[in-house]
């Protein structure tokens, strides 16, 4: 795959098909339809797609049938032609092929609906087309909602084509629709668009009110001209049911979106502007039929930029209205009663008056929390500051040391006046100015008993030094310990049971077992608690101190080794020991093991892991039922019953042994072993190759003569057998074969690519190239028009060559400038062309399209193939080839030309060539299905059968070459001569 990574950066927008040439056309009532154009409808087979609700999986429209009204130019049904249903394909209905003699047709799809819990209901959706514009006609809402009014239009004697715009010119007028040239059969609108119609046609919350509801709406546009009052129902029901306006699409996940879905048809049933930063604030209502007629409406604004309607709150009609980007309403305002409010102004959905913070409302009265306000004394030596505490509204407010805002401390007057019950006061005693004492307990200041007392006079716990402290009173017993306060930890007196405090009285006990030097050897082991401790001498003197697992495991692990039997050379080295007290203490994974070893020429016991563990019982189980000697097998492998690893005997050290081996070798042993089963090699003018059942590959060697089986790696068998079909090819010839391509399938599903061409000593030989190339000789090899090269007398007729200045090109005809880049030995516009000139070019007439004539200028403007290459419309290659001569310049500037298929490959070689971006790169983004033009077309029997174009996908690394239909049009890329 070519990473395409070029610096022609280009947003590419369109469409497939091309439609009228002027938005702005006069439209003339006639008395007779003409066709528009001489367009053949012979043998033709109609398909196209049947859309309805698509943004929502629950709905469901089940189409069973559908017809085909052949209509003629007064779209009087002429007859009737049914088609199919297809299932599970790109499209949804066809049409058969059949000549149709006039080109205007009804296409009526006939379903079921059901989405609001129905048992579905029967659905009619129509589509009225000219299929000598529209090659597919697709069924959609827009299509069946347009169709009586196109029906009136042309009854009015309008022609048909002007029917169709002046319909769509009149949903735009009535609802603000995007007016689209395109027929709407055709084009595909966005969601945001269709999505309130299909909440509006579920207004009334049924299957058959759907229906009912879409049928009224067609038929009161059949005069351009819509009742307004079912709108403003609609619109007062979106209003009046803000926050649940999204329920009738069941998408309560999408309510932050709502607003942009209705607000166009909301405004225009309204009569009002558009909600914006002129009309932010209140906005008043008058239109008639509307329960908020003489109400107020509040424009607001969202956190993401987005405007919105909204009814008044109780709170706005109190206070005022609240928006998102009204600052006037900053103040902090009361309900008169405790009640505080505050507009919110950055909230995402709109502004809303809130609760107020009370750290804002006691900032606002007392005052800001500050170092100015807990400021004492201050000297150049020192700043001396304190706690501040206020009560408001009944609560006690602090400001803290280092706060810069007030914190609610609840309404604890005790907290008032002996300050914060925390860790700092944690049993201290304090006294009021009745002489009540109370104490510091973990909840709050509580009175004080005796027990209380006599903990507020013990010596705070510290850590490091109160591990084994224990003390009673009045029966209670008490130790140091962690305790979990407000989530953190904290170091006191905690309650605990006399088993556990004589426990800790006996660890106490024990520090006089640690006692000098000599003591450092003794390590103690809490089997319940599974701790360790280590006689040391620390920071407190000598004691037990708390040990790590790793450094008792292997002091523990020496003193086990001691009891061992002597390792000597009459040891068995195979016997595998196994130190079973971590096994009791850790689990089964904390084993130690031990074996007899001769370890650099001594014999001691050696520490084993335990995959080294379970290789020594594996040998020791394999050698004890199987011999491994001079006469096994080499090929023979086997396994041990326990663990069931693989073994294999071979000869270490002048003594055959066991030795443990992975899978994959054991396979490789095994394939060796079974090579008498695959298929005998026998003579053969072709490779012979075979995959045995263990995944090797073998195939059939040449060894003097003789043929025998040999094992080789796929990829080099891979070589072997491109190289031998390539051989069996017939030569290249430069004068027979310049498009000759062939391919070649592997069995296991690669495939392989190859063309005759020059290669890099310029050799025309069999060349292997990627799948696109091959798929491009194949398209060259059709394309066969034979074009001679411009003489120089034609080159010059065209005039001065267009030349790059500052990688800038001016086409002289408009002055259109374009950027170019050079990449490789080719120079290319790096911009769309956009010329368009019909008195100067007669060829583009009814030739180019552009999906909107206001944007054109920004690279839009297609082209057809024959407005392309600058010919008459034909399809007959003798009437082609006396316009044409290479390089063809078509609607390229002069000094430039269409690019050619192999010039197009030239591009994407050159790009391959440095696929880090830093010399070349293609960025030809092609969002919008719109292909690039090329020179070639298909032949067939000296006509034009189809044409070609560049496909380079919007975010994919690979490109193509597609055959496409007439009714396609192209992005023009021009390349220098």
């Amino acid at each position: 795959m070519v990473y395409l990574l070029l610096v022609l950066a280009v947003a590419l927008v369109g469409c497939s098909d091309w439609y009228y040439e002027a938005a702005d056309t006069d439209y003339f009532k006639v008395k007779e339809h003409n066709l528009r154009g001489q367009y053949p409808i012979n043998d033709r087979t109609i398909e196209g797609n049947v859309v309805l609700f698509p943004f929502d999986k629950d709905s469901v429209f089940t189409p069973e049938k559908v017809e085909l009204i052949q209509l003629d130019s007064s779209l009087a049904e002429v007859e009737k032609i049914q088609g199919d249903i297809l299932k599970g394909d790109s499209l949804d209905y066809r049409i058969p092929s059949r000549t149709y003699k006039y080109p205007y047709v009804k296409i009526q799809v006939k379903g079921k609906w059901k989405y609001l819990g129905s048992k579905a209901v029967p659905l009619t959706l129509e589509t009225i087309s000219d299929i000598s514009n529209v090659w597919n006609p697709n069924v959609t809402l827009m299509t069946h909602l347009e169709v009586p009014l196109v029906e009136s239009l042309v009854a009015d004697e309008y022609p048909f084509d002007a029917a169709k715009q002046l319909a769509m010119q009149r949903f735009t007028e009535n609802f603000g629709f995007e007016f689209l040239k395109l027929p709407a059969e055709s084009s595909r609108r966005e969601f945001s668009e269709m999505a309130p119609w299909y909440k509006f046609f579920l207004f009334e919350g049924s299957d058959s009110a759907f229906v009912e509801r879409i049928e009224d709406f067609r038929q009161d546009m059949a005069d351009g001209v819509y009742d307004n009052s079912d709108l403003v129902e609609f619109a007062d029901y979106i209003i009046d049911d803000w926050f649940r306006m999204d329920s009738l699409l069941k998408r309560p996940d999408s309510v932050k979106l709502n607003w942009t879905f209705v607000e166009s048809l909301v405004e225009h049933a309204y009569g009002l502007d558009a909600c914006d930063d002129l009309s932010i604030g209140a906005v008043h209502v008058n239109v008639k039929g509307s329960k908020y007629k003489g109400d107020s409406l509040v424009c607001d604004k969202r956190q993401n930029g987005e405007y919105v309607l909204r009814p008044l709150t109780p709170l706005d009609r109190q206070f005022g209205p609240c928006t998102a980007i009204d600052s006037s309403t900053n103040d902090i305002v009361s309900d008169g009663d405790t009640s505080y409010y505050y507009c919110l102004h950055n909230s995402f959905e709109y502004g809303s008056w809130s609760k107020a913070p009370m750290y804002l409302v006691v900032e606002k009265y007392i005052g800001p929390c500050n170092e100015d306000l807990r400021l004492v004394e201050e000297t150049p030596a020192r700043k001396v500051t304190q706690e501040v505490r206020v009560k408001f509204g009944g609560e006690i407010y602090v400001c803290g040391h280092h706060a810069n805002r007030w914190f609610d401390d609840g309404n604890d007057t005790l907290s008032f006046f002996f300050g914060e019950c925390n860790e700092d006061s944690l049993w201290k005693l304090k006294k009021l100015q009745d002489s009540s004492e109370f104490v510091c307990t973990f909840d709050s200041w509580v009175p004080a008993n005796d027990t209380l007392r006599f903990l507020s006079e013990q010596r705070p716990c510290e850590r490091g030094r109160d591990s084994l402290r224990s003390f009673s009173f009045d029966s209670t017993y008490y130790v140091c310990a962690e305790i979990l306060r407000d989530k953190k930890r904290v170091y006191t007196f905690k309650d605990t049971t006399r088993a556990f405090a004589d426990s800790i009285a006996h660890e106490n006990y024990l520090a006089t077992e640690c006692a000098n030097i000599s003591d450092t050897v003794k390590y103690i082991v809490d089997t319940l608690a599974g701790k360790y401790y280590h006689c040391q001498n620390g920071t407190a003197g000598f004691k037990f101190y708390e040990s790590d697992f790793s450094h008792a495991r292997d002091y523990l692990n020496k003193q086990y080794v001691k009891t061992l039997p002597n390792c000597t050379a009459n040891s068995d080295t195979l016997e595998l020991i196994t130190y079973p007290y971590f096994e009791k203490t850790q689990g089964s994974d904390m084993a130690k093991y031990y074996h007899c070893a001769n370890v650099g020429g001594k014999y001691q016991y050696e520490a084993l892991d335990y995959d080294h563990a379970v290789t020594l019982a594996g040998i020791a189980d394999v050698n004890a039922r199987y011999t491994c000697d001079a006469k096994t097998d080499t090929l023979s492998v086997v396994r041990d019953s326990a663990f069931r690893n693989y073994f294999h005997c071979e000869k270490q050290n002048g003594k055959y042994t066991f030795v443990r081996i992975d899978k994959m070798l054991a396979d490789s042993y095994a394939s060796y072993a079974a090579m008498d089963s695959l298929l005998p090699c026998v003579p053969s003018d072709t490779l012979q190759y075979e995959k045995d059942q263990y995944g090797f590959w073998y195939y059939c060697a040449d060894k003097g003569g003789t043929l025998t089986h040999e094992r080789i790696e796929r990829d080099s068998l891979e070589k072997m057998l491109v190289k031998q079909f390539v051989a069996g090819l017939e030569p290249c010839d430069e004068t027979l074969h310049r498009w000759r391509s062939a391919k070649y399938d592997l069995s296991y599903g690669k495939r392989y690519y190859f063309v005759c061409d020059y290669d890099e000593y310029n050799v025309f030989s069999w060349k292997r190239v990627t799948g696109v190339r091959y798929d491009l000789y194949g398209m060259m090899e059709e394309a066969k028009m034979n074009l001679e090269a411009c003489s120089a007398e034609e080159l010059a007729a065209r005039g001065p060559a267009a030349e790059v200045k500052n990688g800038i090109v001016t086409d002289s005809r408009d002055g259109h400038k374009y950027r170019v880049v050079t990449v490789g030995k080719q120079t290319w516009m790096a911009e769309n062309l956009d010329y368009y000139d019909t008195l100067a070019m007669p060829n583009l007439v009814n030739e180019t399209a552009c999906a909107d004539s206001s944007v054109c200028a920004a690279g839009t403007r297609r082209y057809s193939w024959y407005g392309t290459v600058n010919v008459t419309h034909t399809s007959a290659l003798g009437d082609l080839r006396p316009q044409l001569c290479t390089p063809v310049q078509g609607v390229c500037p002069v000094g430039w030309h269409i690019p050619s298929m192999m010039e197009w490959q030239e591009l994407f070689d050159n790009a391959a060539k440095n696929k880090a971006g830093k010399d070349y790169g293609v960025d030809v983004r092609n969002k919008d299905d719109v292909y690039y033009a090329v020179s070639e077309v298909r032949i067939i029997n000296d006509k034009i059968s189809l044409f070609y174009g560049m496909d380079i996908p919007y975010d994919s690394d690979y490109y193509s070459f597609q055959k496409v239909f007439y009714s396609r049009s192209y992005s023009v890329r021009c390349v220098k001569d």
